[in-house]
């Protein structure tokens, strides 16, 4: 059972009932609120990249894990900024070109 009226989207009171149901399975399959941080999530796991991606993670952020930090927005806006341009650096040259997708 998801509990859709208490997973509204932050700020979007009148948010389709499809995009509210989306993000709230997200969450449950262990995907960041951050929408641009989960669809990297996404992408690393599409290409295999996932393992490298949470040991990567381990090292910078001293011990703690994906799971620990991924929604605290400032931390994990940080780190997956970090390892995106890392991971993918033809789509991110740059820690600024994450963060202003």
């Amino acid at each position: 059972m998801l509990d859709l009226a208490s997973a509204q989207l932050a700020g979007a009171a009148m948010a389709e009932i499809s995009s509210v149901l989306y993000w709230t399975v997200m969450q449950w399959a262990g995907y960041s609120k951050d929408k641009i941080v989960a669809y990297l999530q996404l992408m690393l796991e599409r290409d295999g990249k996932w393992d490298a991606f949470e040991k990567r993670i381990k090292e910078l952020a001293k011990g703690r894990s994906w799971r620990e930090i991924q929604n605290q927005p400032l931390v994990a806006q940080q780190f997956a900024s970090k390892l995106a341009c890392e991971f993918y650096p033809d789509i991110f040259p740059t820690t600024d070109a994450f963060q202003k997708t």
